[in-house]
């Protein structure tokens, strides 16, 4: 017993001085978004005289294709379509969907078997619901028939979600409350200034870091192109060192570059 005590001792003695020279700035880890399914991974340099930093980030992000109300519209809006001019499916297109309809369900030979063998047995159902609603409005080209076909792939929509990433680097200045402030200056036609900071978080062991980034808009009376500069979100958004594992029920994924 007194072995073990003692080797205990001797290894809390190394880890305490350890804990002790946690340095005053964030070093490389990875934060977490509050409130989405996103996360940061930063890498900082401390400047040679130590008053400032330099870092870079990957933003990783994880969202659902379509909401519930997104959803809701894109079917109200191919109604409304519909109604105003009837959708229209040449005889030849019609004969292609049967055609793939009999592949989907074993009935005929598929043209490449192997890139049929990868598909999942997900992918392959929710594949042949959506020809089969085409198939059904070929058959009969009515509205019920049409926003059936657009809710299939809308209800695919709303189970796939999309994955995007960007890089870029900010630089920081030590604050008086040992937090660290972007530097920053004002920026495009909107005048982008960036608030983002570093806040230390003090536990029994250690020193963590959360993140939060938001920006301010300084001539919400600019046009930003494809928006009006009064429109940019900001918000604060608060990115924590404790790990998140948000559940989306994600069945599919897809890459989006924004």
């Amino acid at each position: 017993m007194k072995v073990t005590c003692a080797i205990l001792t001797a290894s809390l003695a190394g880890i305490a001085p350890a804990l002790a020279q946690v340095p005053d700035f964030p070093l490389t880890g990875i934060v977490y978004n509050t409130k989405d399914a996103a996360a940061l991974t930063h890498f900082c340099r401390l400047s040679s005289d130590r008053v400032s930093m330099e870092c870079e980030f990957t933003q990783t992000s994880v969202r659902r294709k379509l909401d519930a109300d997104t959803a809701a519209k894109k079917v109200a809006d191919a109604r409304a379509e519909f109604a105003s001019k009837p959708m229209q499916v040449s005889q030849k297109e019609c004969a292609e969907y049967e055609n793939l309809s009999l592949i989907m369900q074993g009935k005929k030979a598929a043209p490449d078997p192997q890139g049929m063998a990868k598909m999942s047995q997900r992918e392959k159902a929710d594949g042949l619901a959506v020809i089969g609603q085409m198939v059904s409005f070929c058959r009969a080209p009515n509205i019920d028939n049409w926003i059936k076909l657009v809710s299939a792939g809308v209800e695919k929509d709303k189970r796939t979600c999309l994955v995007s990433s960007n890089s870029f680097k900010q630089k920081f200045r030590q604050s008086d409350a040992n937090a660290w402030i972007v530097i920053s200056q004002p920026e495009g036609p909107c005048g982008v200034v960036q608030l983002s900071r570093f806040e230390p978080e003090k536990t029994k062991y250690s020193t963590f870091w959360n993140y939060f980034s938001r920006k301010a808009v300084t001539n919400p009376n600019a046009d930003a192109g494809l928006m009006q500069c009064r429109d940019l979100d900001e918000r604060e958004y608060r990115y924590q060192w404790q790990k998140r594992d948000p559940d989306l029920n994600c069945e599919y994924v897809e890459f989006s570059p924004i």
